[in-house]
């Protein structure tokens, strides 16, 4: 995580699975619209591949927050929205 090559190479790798799949078409109902990571483990990984594509990033929490809003899912996710969920396993 800490290597800048290493998080160039994860977020391409990335990019090509998901290109490989169709799901990164330029335009089309099948082209990926946002990104979101699981708390904690996946969201460096989200945010490096939302910034790589140029895509909103969303985070998924295990329970909602027990105060505030108590949201599990932080960010702007429209209902509908294709998503792809990143996490480090």
């Amino acid at each position: 995580l800490g290597d800048v090559r290493t998080r160039e190479l994860v977020k391409k790798g990335f990019s090509l699975i998901l290109e490989e799949l169709g799901l990164l078409t330029q335009a089309g109902d099948e082209s990926i619209q946002v990104v979101a990571g699981i708390a904690t483990s996946g969201i460096p990984w989200a945010t490096s591949l939302a910034d790589y594509l140029r895509l909103p990033l969303v985070y998924v929490r295990e329970k909602p927050k027990g105060h505030g809003k108590k949201r599990r899912v932080e960010g702007i996710l429209a209902p509908g929205a294709r998503t792809v969920l990143i996490e480090d396993l």
